[in-house]
Parts: structure tokens; sequence; C-alpha cells
């Protein structure tokens, strides 16, 4: 997947989540990845995290079919967005 940056690892502490931190810290690492020259986004995630799920969504990732080179192989959902 050339020219994509892979988000990984984005956690909250229970006290951070339903602020809008998730949304900020993903808006500000697309901007980091689209200086950077990347052309989308990837990441994985699992069917257990419903919230970040939701997140994902509504920040614009689409679901996409699992990826032949998938590194975390307990991780069953994959999304990808466009920067």
């Amino acid at each position: 997947m050339k020219d994509t940056a892979e988000l990984q690892k984005l956690y909250l502490t229970g006290s951070a989540k339903g602020s809008g931190l998730g949304y900020e810290m993903i808006d500000f690492i697309e901007d980091k990845m689209r200086e950077a020259g990347y052309k989308a986004s990837y990441l994985e995630t699992h069917n257990n995290l419903q919230a970040a799920i939701h997140i994902y969504e509504k920040k614009g990732y689409k679901e996409i079919v699992r990826p032949k080179e998938v590194v975390h192989s307990t991780m069953n959902r994959f999304f990808m967005k466009n920067l």
C-alpha cells in the first residue's frame, strides 16, 4: 500500500472519552500524514471496539476487505480513508 500511512494505537483514558479528543487527535494525525506526502490512511481494529469504529466511520473511514499483508492477526476489521 504505497503512499498509505497506518493509524495505530489510538487510546484515550476513560475521563477523555466522549470529550471529542479522539476526533481532534485523528484530525491532527491526518494533517501530519498529508504533510508527509501520504495519500491515504489505513487502520486495523477489532469488532469489540465499537466506540472506536464509530469514530473512524464518522471521520470518513470506509471498511475494506482484509488485506493480504495484515500484520496484527487478532484484528478483524479494516478501514481506509483517502486523504
